[in-house]
């Protein structure tokens, strides 16, 4: 039937209804569910193909179809996905998260990674530039005299210093999520009810595992210890080698204090090139797949009259403003991002 709202469609189906099945039509179709105030009934009169007045004991079947115009019309009005639910339909997008923040974790792990090889090569360029000025500075006024003393600090020490505070802060660092992860375990089993004897040897391998940590940091704290001493009797030395100067020749005290900023700073570049190569190698840039993604995602109905089905999945971004959009303030603005394909995602 077609007709313009209120022209009385629904209400002659709930008259056909009366007539063949003896009750109004359910809610579900229609928005009154009683008409009985509307129409009387003894004055409509249905009549089959061979021209006799239909009755209830004819016996009729009436199926009542879902009334997806109010679906539609309630989706639009209120929740947008209570038309999915209305119709019977799920889209379980567990699996879906979970890749997304995956992808987001691996994602912000390679911006970091990015972000600190940039960091170390423009501390490499800086320290470069020093070391080109104090060159120059030395170039233009080196003098010897019999009374000076050649001496400079061996920057060795501040980079073995530098690197032993990296390994005892990582030690320090695994000891804490090591013991976070066996407390876990031991609270899992305990959850569980496992057996006493396996919680044991848990508590028994984390007690093993935490102390040799502490030894293995005790002896890089024992080392640090020994280069940061040699790094003071240098740098004692060195101060009193550059009062002695000082006194003895003005001018050598500068040249021998920007040989040492000399040395200090190409010790720098090669360590700050050094570390933004071992950061780009070390880089791991996430992806996304069109099979993976669409695995991920649960497509499910109880109903005849809807289906679901994922026509196409675009993961190309292809200019900054729709990356910073997708990942916030986690993406930094670079002058140029390779267009990545439409069904691979990459970041260079």
């Amino acid at each position: 039937m077609i007709g313009p709202s209120g022209s009385g469609k629904t209400l002659l189906l709930d008259i056909l209804k009366m007539k063949l099945k003896g009750n109004h039509l359910t809610a579900g179709t229609s928005n009154i569910g009683d008409y009985s105030g509307l129409y009387d009934l003894s004055q409509v009169h249905l009549y089959g193909h061979d021209g006799k007045e239909i009755d209830l004991s004819d016996g009729f079947e009436v199926i009542e179809g879902e009334n997806l115009y109010n679906k539609v019309i309630k989706a639009y009005s209120t929740e947008k996905g209570e038309l999915v639910k209305d119709m019977g339909l799920d889209i379980d997008s567990r699996g879906f998260t979970d890749l997304v923040v995956r992808f987001s974790t691996d994602m912000n792990c390679c911006l970091r990674g990015m972000a600190k090889a940039d960091e170390c090569r423009a501390d490499a360029a800086d320290s470069l530039a020093q070391a080109k000025s104090a060159a120059l500075f030395i170039a233009a006024n080196d003098v010897k005299s019999v009374d000076t003393i050649d001496y400079n600090q061996d920057p060795s020490d501040s980079s073995a210093v530098a690197e032993l505070d990296e390994k005892i802060a990582a030690c320090a660092n695994g000891a804490k999520k090591a013991k976070e992860h066996f407390d876990g375990l031991i609270a899992i089993a305990d959850k569980n009810g496992l057996s006493e004897g396996l919680k044991k040897q848990l508590i028994r391998l984390r007690d093993e595992f935490l102390a040799e940590l502490a030894i293995k940091k005790l002896a890089l704290e024992a080392s640090r210890f020994s280069k940061q001493f040699d790094k003071d009797k240098g740098r004692l030395i060195y101060e009193a080698v550059q009062a002695y100067n000082a006194k003895v020749s003005g001018q050598y005290h500068q040249v021998n204090k920007q040989r040492q900023v000399l040395i200090d700073k190409l010790s720098e570049l090669a360590v700050g090139l050094m570390a933004a190569k071992k950061a780009e190698l070390t880089l791991e840039v996430p992806t996304l797949s069109y099979t993976e993604v669409r695995g991920s995602i649960g497509l499910a109905s109880k109903s005849d009259i809807a289906r679901l089905s994922i026509q196409d999945i675009n993961l190309g971004i292809g200019d900054e403003g729709r990356l910073r959009d997708i990942f916030h303030n986690d993406v930094r603005v670079r002058e140029a991002w390779e267009r990545p394909s439409r069904r691979h995602l990459s970041f260079r």
